[in-house]
């Protein structure tokens, strides 16, 4: 297992990070649409969608990216919509944190499709905004990733929980 994510990680990191580089605004957020649209993909296989939906959620989920590039190009706040992002994930971090206290933690079908739109939608945007809307966007793009890679190597050598989850839905 090991093995197979360390060569995968020198094949994609090196590929993922030219095209943060080297490549223009607009390149960057069609090859992170594409990556969210994986992430939408696996997104409803976990939480138990046919392919045949989960090929309409993906499709939805693009068709929210169009909108969002259109939004990036003509609007002239686009703060408002990542500010109605970052509310969205206090009310999430609210939600998860009652889940501590005891409370049910199993998720309706349409919170857990509402969830990864949210999540996916609002990842695409801000980071699609974030290498276009500065000179500096690149570094922080890669200082985001370099970080969560990071994380993501030491909890699973140190022994954390595995990367597969299991949904409840009611």
């Amino acid at each position: 297992m090991l093995r197979w994510r360390i060569l995968t990680a020198a094949v994609l990191a090196p590929l993922f990070l030219a095209v943060v580089w080297l490549t223009p605004s607009p390149f960057v957020a069609v090859v992170f649409a594409l990556i969210v649209a994986l992430g939408a993909w696996e997104w409803a296989r976990i939480i138990g969608l046919s392919v045949t939906a989960s090929v309409g959620y993906v499709a939805v989920l693009l068709i929210l990216i169009g909108f969002g590039a259109i939004y990036l190009t003509y609007a002239q706040a686009p703060w408002l919509a990542l500010a109605v992002g970052s509310l969205w994930w206090v009310a999430a971090f609210a939600r998860v944190f009652r889940f501590g206290a005891g409370n049910d933690a199993r998720l309706s079908n349409g919170e857990a499709i509402g969830m990864g739109y949210a999540v996916l939608w609002f990842a695409w945007l801000s980071l699609s905004y974030l290498h276009g809307a500065s000179v500096d966007g690149a570094f922080w793009i890669t200082y985001l990733f370099v970080l969560v890679w990071g994380a993501d190597v030491g909890r699973t050598s140190l022994g954390g929980p595995s990367a597969s989850i299991s949904w409840r839905l009611r």
